[in-house]
């Protein structure tokens, strides 16, 4: 039951509650160091989703020493976790399992999203070991849907399919309390799919399994029925939850299908908290704004972090976003619209928000993770 506690709290909307001190000082526009810290190790891929937004990439891979000490400053500045994912696939990264023993080295909880098409033995007993949660991104129930999504044959799928096996056999062997989770990319071509995928990772061991809508910026149009069956089906899967079992999905996400909702922020200031890393060592306010460099907050293969998160330049870069280049609804709305209340005191009655949150911060504990 703790477990499946934990995973419940990964998808949580209410994280930042935990960190009440870092959003008094952001509120105060002191310097606040990020929480949590994605970090794209490779732009290799081992797959070819035919929706990826980051195909053609160079196949540039982060350098190992230099991430290493960017690691070690990270830890001195207390951010308390990394997320290993992509760009392209963490586990293209010949030196992956030494960069995940690192992380640990320096005491931040760590998490991986991967297609679990290549993996290790080194690599799955480090992420289990040391990691907080690793997500691999299914995405089918059978070969049919798995070319749809990721564009293997057959013989890839049933790979990742005993790549997670053995995730949570070695989970189980070696008693640890990482939670392995799955994703499925929800759409009109593999909805059919997400009830059987949904038994799949319940009968191989596997602790949640989050179905999301496909990001495309809204090239996929949806109709009213199709928005329904897709959520009905959705709620069908509900249905094998247990105790040891998690199914879950964004409903924001999920009723913007159709209607899109106005913001309801003007400003997105997530990558105080939540910034990401590319391998070519940039810093980006988020994964949806990479590659475009009238964001890039920084370089640190010429700065520090500490020097990156007190520059001008940071500073230049985010009071640029304009949402043009933003999905909507926005994976990190919840958090963004907390956060948009926090710097504007958004709250009635002249109640301090701050006050507000701490009079219900104690019997919550959720993740790191956002």
């Amino acid at each position: 039951m703790a477990e499946i506690e934990k995973s419940r709290n990964l998808f949580s909307s209410y994280k930042l509650i935990k960190h009440l001190e870092r959003l008094d000082d952001f509120e105060k526009d002191k310097i606040v160091y990020p929480i949590f810290v994605n970090i794209n190790v490779s732009n290799k891929c081992n797959n070819n989703c035919p929706l990826c937004t980051t195909k053609n990439k160079d196949g540039e891979l982060v350098p190992t020493q230099r991430l290493k000490d960017v690691l070690d400053e990270l830890g001195a500045l207390g951010v308390s976790s990394v997320g290993y994912g992509g760009g392209g696939d963490p586990t293209c990264h010949p030196d992956l399992e030494e960069i995940l023993i690192h992380s640990n080295k320096n005491k931040m909880e760590l998490a991986m999203t991967t297609n679990g098409y290549e993996m290790t033995p080194g690599v799955i007993n480090a992420i289990i070991g040391f990691g907080t949660w690793i997500r691999v991104s299914l995405d089918a129930d059978s070969p049919k849907i798995y070319r749809k999504t990721h564009g293997m044959d057959k013989n890839a799928f049933y790979d990742v399919v005993g790549n997670i096996t053995r995730l949570v056999e070695t989970k189980q062997r070696q008693n640890s309390k990482v939670v392995i989770g799955t994703t499925y990319l929800i759409g009109p071509q593999t909805i059919k799919g997400a009830y059987n995928a949904a038994k799949l990772c319940k009968e191989i061991g596997v602790d949640n399994i989050r179905f999301r809508p496909f990001f495309d910026f809204g090239k996929t149009k949806y109709k009213k029925e199709q928005a329904e069956f897709i959520v009905s089906e959705l709620e069908r899967c509900k249905e094998l939850q247990s105790e040891d079992f998690l199914v879950s999905y964004p409903n924001y996400r999920c009723d913007s299908m159709v209607e899109k909702k106005p913001r309801e922020y003007s400003k997105c200031y997530i990558h105080h908290l939540n910034p990401i890393i590319t391998p070519d060592l940039k810093v980006y306010p988020c994964c949806f704004l990479i590659d475009k460099e009238e964001y890039v907050l920084g370089d640190l293969a010429k700065k520090s972090f500490k020097d990156i998160w007190s520059s001008d330049e940071r500073k230049q870069a985010y009071e640029r976003i304009d949402f043009k280049d933003c999905p909507n609804p926005c994976m990190l709305d919840e958090h963004i619209k907390l956060m948009w209340a926090v710097k504007n005191n958004v709250i009635p009655n002249g109640m301090n928000l701050i006050d507000m949150l701490r009079s219900v911060n104690g019997p919550i504990n959720h993740s790191n993770f956002f």
